[in-house]
């Protein structure tokens, strides 16, 4: 984000901070903890919310300073399992309500990973606890590991993230119920399986590299988008969160984890999808009717005027009319260029019957002609193979929107389009040398302000199951790139 959203996510983060605290707090009392004195844990609770906050709306990630909220909180001998829980809840539920949905989902990985390392630096104080009361006495130990064992099966039971401990090779060792849900195993069948068992075949390498970085030491925290199977077979979409436990001494003791579910929400936007391919080829299919209907209508009759207007001037004796017919003769020819120009908008012919590659070069060249300010260059890469209509028809709206948009915006000097295709995919990017500008973090909030070409853009990327990259800064021109992957030759016309 931005220091400007930062400085708006921290300001709307403050106003929520006396409501989030006082849920807290009553999370902690309803829990069975009741403090000696409430106005001290009041204010603690406050300034631990304060801190959230802080995390939240950071640049950097500071995994330390939220395992201090942690730790902070079982030093208040707060060490009931439901406390954890209800706290875990209570910031899950709270801290992010008011905030504009777009920068909700962009703050909601940073706030899994702050609870994640509460959690831990909870765990691990509860651990140093354990490790005191050892000293006391071997029988208060004993009750102390007791507790302790309860403490964490009640965590793990009450929470509505899935929950998983690893040791140090990997091997599963506890879950919870939310987990067993996610994946459809029980606890049994989980703990005789390798964490990356049950892990999508597509996903395993990434997700070892990811656990040996975590289980190596190089780092204490990370977050990981990836597949697993579930029972069923079918497969599951989510967020895992691990956070590596150490000894006081700073050995590794075991890692624990915390899995998010998309698959809910991949489905959604699967769904989403699919209703934007279904409305595009509907524009689609209408813009091709409009368009042939304007060519063998109205500009059918207008050319047949123009030729009947051509045949009367020629024809007629009279020099005082001829002007007049003139005028009426260019009025009509502007009109047919104009019907010409928008019926090719609607449906460009040279695409229709020439392909990708050609279309670009004339409507580069089209651009060139009507702007001559502007110095096109377009780079064709030898070799190109047709595509599937449907992708050359995004593709060329995407060149479209984006010369448009330099056109429009830009005030460029020169422009580059290049087009370029490998043997897996194909390559279109459009660069220009202009004013550039500052991109959001989330292309929707342009559209909330109403420029949707970028928005656009990202969505017809999607829909050929492409990606699209947007790069720009003020001043330094704007690069837009979409990289797609090639599905299977499209028929040759005849």
């Amino acid at each position: 984000m931005e220091q400007a959203d930062r400085q708006d996510v921290r300001s709307r983060l403050q106003a929520r901070e006396q409501a989030v605290a006082a849920r807290w707090l009553e999370a902690i009392v309803d829990t069975g903890f009741v403090p000696a004195n409430l106005t001290e844990v009041s204010r603690q609770v406050a300034s631990w919310t304060a801190q959230v906050g802080d995390l939240l709306a950071a640049e950097a990630w500071a995994p330390e300073a939220a395992r201090s909220v942690g730790a902070a909180l079982g030093r208040l001998h707060a060490r009931e399992a439901e406390t954890l829980a209800q706290t875990l809840a209570a910031l899950g539920q709270e801290i992010l309500v008011g905030m504009p949905p777009g920068r909700a989902a962009v703050l909601q990985p940073r706030l899994v990973a702050i609870l994640a390392a509460i959690a831990a630096g909870f765990l691990q104080q509860a651990q140093a606890t354990l490790l005191e009361e050892q000293e006391l006495a071997r029988d208060a130990l004993a009750v102390a590991l007791r507790r302790s064992e309860a403490r964490y099966r009640a965590i793990f039971q009450h929470s509505a993230l899935g929950i998983a401990l690893l040791d140090m090779h990997g091997r599963i060792l506890e879950t919870n119920a939310a987990l067993h849900t996610i994946l459809g195993y029980g606890a049994a069948e989980l703990r005789h399986v390798p964490a990356v068992g049950i892990t999508h075949p597509e996903d395993v390498a990434k997700t070892l590299r990811f656990y040996d970085e975590i289980m190596s030491g190089r780092r204490d925290q990370g977050q990981l988008v990836k597949r697993y199977r579930h029972q069923d077979g079918q497969i599951v979409y989510a967020r895992l969160s691990m956070s590596l436990v150490r000894e006081d001494g700073g050995e590794p003791q075991f890692a624990i984890t915390l899995v998010e579910d998309l698959t809910a929400r991949r489905r959604a936007e699967a769904e989403r999808l699919d209703a934007f391919r279904g409305l595009t080829a509907r524009v689609e299919a209408e813009r091709l009717r409009l368009a042939r209907e304007l060519h063998d209508g109205p500009m059918q009759t207008l050319l047949g005027a123009l030729g009947y207007l051509g045949a009367y001037e020629r024809a007629t004796d009279q020099a005082a009319a001829r002007p007049h017919l003139q005028t009426a003769r260019r009025l009509v020819a502007g009109v047919v260029d104009m019907l010409r120009t928008l019926a090719g908008e609607l449906r460009p012919p040279v695409l229709e019957r020439y392909g990708l590659a050609a279309a670009l070069r004339s409507h580069a060249s089209e651009i060139q002609a009507a702007h001559p300010e502007l110095e096109m260059h377009v780079d064709v890469a030898p070799g190109y193979r047709p595509l599937p209509e449907r992708m050359e028809l995004a593709l060329f709206r995407i060149c479209q929107e984006a010369l448009r948009n330099v056109v429009d915006h830009a005030r460029a000097r020169h422009a580059w389009l290049r087009l370029d295709m490998e043997a897996g995919g194909v390559t279109l990017e459009v660069r220009d040398d202009g004013a550039g500008f500052a991109p959001p973090v989330s292309l929707r909030d342009l559209a909330r302000q109403g420029h949707f070409g970028l928005l656009s853009m990202e969505e017809r990327t999607k829909a050929i199951a492409g990606d699209l990259t947007v790069r720009s800064s003020p001043g330094q021109g704007t690069s837009i790139t979409v990289v797609a992957p090639r599905r299977r030759a499209r028929r040759a016309k005849g």
